[in-house]
């Protein structure tokens, strides 16, 4: 995926029209020079990224077309695992050389960075210099898209490793390579073909064999430094070997590190419309190291996963203007915004997924694990999702505190009154108008004005289109066609473009599609010869805004019928499903209200801001926890430690 900045001498286009940025004033004013005539214009930093996020602006690399008409998308994740594979590798050279010689392309000391990284990797192949010098001019004039290095004459290549190939790989690899005594390269591989031809005989159509070459960089891929270290030398080795040491992390500047976290609220909410308790949702948040600037969140009854990730990711990497107009009590403006650097996660399921790597890949950010049970290795997340916490949840009625004996013979369920939306624009406030503008005694000033600070020196990097943002952020699946279309989540999809795919193509074929779990309202499907993705909608209106969870719920109700779901079926179905949600949120059992609230699509809490209640809850005279006031509330201290 393509990625830019704002700079002189950049070119883009917006509302169909391309413009050169002439000359970038300090005062956030930034003056366009239109290309078709020469006229000066200036435009608001603000307006530009507000025009991003709306997709009336596209950011150009140096080498792309100016024909941009056709919107083709061509991320890394088009290409095979063989290709991505090879294309991570020149990737993680070009980051061995820039970190000796600098940011600017030169062929002068780079034999010792190549050989070393060869060495370190056991890379039995490395580059020449010629080489991969060319590979660091083409990943520069492609904007530094990592897809640039992928190679030309594997581009078209479909994936092998995959199935049965890739099942086998792993137990090939766990057998002979991590374990204490490990055996070489060269063991499992061929412990690996003879495998494969035991499974080839028995069946009539016989896998392809990978070469050595494909089997190395899959093992590479696959198994990071820790975990080999892990199963051959052992956790205390491993855990010493990458543990922090000396004065802790440094940063230079902003987005070269962000950490990211969950945490459970320690507060039962109520529903907005029953007023019963639904039950205690979750925190994920993202914080830069340099600026200790909260970048984003996520707040909902999603529990941590890929999804929650993704969605708080998303939104730390947006621009987020809106805030100031949509919520009542925020008087500041959250400036944070950026794709990171360096995404420094634990090693919880949910930071594993493929879909996340994916994602990583394209936007061009390094994941980071933290060795197992070395949570001090992103102290600084852990603690402010511990102050969002202590200012906000343990404060107001239906606190669960967060040590049981604190609770004592309070109820928390029958002290519950606060709704969802109301305690995310508490959140909001708390980060907007008192957490970025307090003193932080780590950075001696407060986080807002180190990170305006950071911006004179670096401009963030940001998506050059918003629709190959979005469509970052969806999942990947195959399918096959038919002559009506083609089916996901038991909805029709179908368009022009699809059947004149499926003519070129034939019936039955499968197909790589995307799908984004939060709205079934339309599909991405991946053209193979144009190598790239188009819309396909669903035929049926009512699966747009449809979540894939409310779909299978949907179907769990109608399996009987065993049939497509028609416009007039699915309506019906969602009236159901609405009733249903209602006698589910009105349960006497709390499990059941938490269950009904995930499946409510609460997920969209950030992308379309509500206002917040203007009011909050009312004191009430029996309760030990009556709701302080305002300025008690946010009040903030940094420079005494608890």
């Amino acid at each position: 995926m393509k990625i830019a900045s704002f700079r002189t001498g950049q070119h883009l286009i917006l509302r169909f029209v391309e413009y050169k940025i002439f000359r970038i004033v300090r005062d956030e004013q930034v003056v366009l020079e239109r290309q078709n005539d020469g006229a000066l214009i200036s435009f608001d930093k603000q307006s530009l990224m507000e025009s991003l996020v709306t997709g009336e602006l596209e950011i150009l690399s140096d080498l792309q077309k100016q024909d941009h008409s056709n919107g083709v998308l061509n991320p890394l994740s088009c290409y095979s695992d063989e290709s991505q594979a090879e294309a991570s590798r020149r990737y993680e050279y070009l980051k061995s050389v820039i970190g000796v010689v600098g940011d600017v392309p030169t062929r002068i000391g780079i034999i010792p960075v190549i050989k070393e990284h060869s060495e370190l990797t056991g890379d039995t192949s490395p580059p020449s210099v010629s080489t991969l010098f060319r590979w660091w001019k083409k990943w520069l004039q492609s904007g530094n898209d990592v897809a640039a290095l992928v190679p030309i004459n594997t581009k078209k290549r479909n994936s092998f490793v995959s199935g049965y190939l890739k099942d086998l790989f792993h137990e090939v690899a766990e057998e002979v390579l991590l374990r204490p005594v490990p055996g070489s390269i060269q063991d499992a591989y061929d412990l690996y073909i003879v495998r494969l031809q035991e499974y080839n005989k028995a069946c009539s159509e016989p896998l392809r064999m990978p070469s050595r070459s494909t089997f190395y960089r899959q093992y590479q891929s696959s198994y990071d430094g820790y975990e080999k270290l892990r199963a051959q030398k052992g956790k205390r080795i491993a855990d010493e070997f990458y543990r922090a040491s000396g004065a802790g992390v440094t940063t230079s500047r902003i987005l070269e590190r962000v950490e990211i976290d969950h945490t459970p609220i320690d507060n039962i909410i109520v529903d907005d419309r029953t007023g019963l308790a639904i039950g205690k949702p979750n925190l994920t948040a993202l914080i830069d190291h340099y600026s200790r600037m909260i970048l984003g969140v996520y707040i909902g009854f999603e529990p941590p996963s890929e999804l929650s990730v993704m969605l708080a990711l998303k939104h730390s990497i947006l621009p987020k203007p809106q805030y100031q107009e949509e919520f009542e009590f925020v008087h500041n403006e959250w400036k944070a915004y950026g794709i990171p650097s360096v995404l420094v996660c634990d090693n919880g399921s949910e930071f594993h997924g493929h879909q996340l790597k994916r994602l990583a890949r394209e936007l061009n950010i390094e994941l980071f694990f933290c060795p197992p049970r070395k949570g001090s290795a992103k102290g600084t997340i852990e603690r402010v999702v511990g102050y969002i916490n202590d200012r906000t949840s343990k404060r107001l009625p239906g606190t669960t505190f967060s040590n049981i004996n604190e609770r004592a013979d309070y109820d928390p369920v029958k002290k519950s009154s606060i709704p969802l939306r109301y305690f995310q624009s508490l959140v909001y406030e708390w980060i907007i108008n008192i957490y970025q503008e307090s003193f932080h005694s780590g950075i001696n000033t407060s986080p807002r004005l180190k990170w305006t600070e950071g911006l004179e020196s670096i401009e963030p990097v940001i998506p050059a289109n918003i629709y190959q943002f979005d469509l970052a952020f969806t999942r990947e699946y195959h399918r096959k066609l038919s002559h009506s279309g083609i089916k996901v989540c038991n909805l029709q999809y179908n368009s022009h473009e699809l059947k004149l795919l499926s003519h070129r193509i034939g019936h039955k074929s499968s197909v790589r599609i995307r799908l984004d779990p939060e709205n079934l309202g339309r599909i991405w499907i991946y053209d193979d010869q144009q190598e790239h993705f188009f819309v396909v909608p669903s035929v049926s209106e009512e699966a747009e805004g449809l979540t894939v969870r409310q779909q299978k719920l949907i179907r769990s109700m109608i399996t009987a019928h065993r049939k497509e779901l028609d416009t007039d079926t699915l309506r019906l179905a969602k009236v159901s499903l609405a009733k249903r949600l209602r006698d589910g949120l009105s349960s006497k059992k709390i499990t059941e209200r938490t269950r009904s609230k995930r499946i409510e699509s609460d997920m969209d809490c950030f992308q379309s801001p509500v206002t917040p209640v203007n009011k909050p809850p009312k004191a009430d005279s029996n309760n030990p926890l009556t709701p302080p006031a305002e300025e008690d509330l946010f009040e903030v201290d940094w420079g005494r430690k608890k």
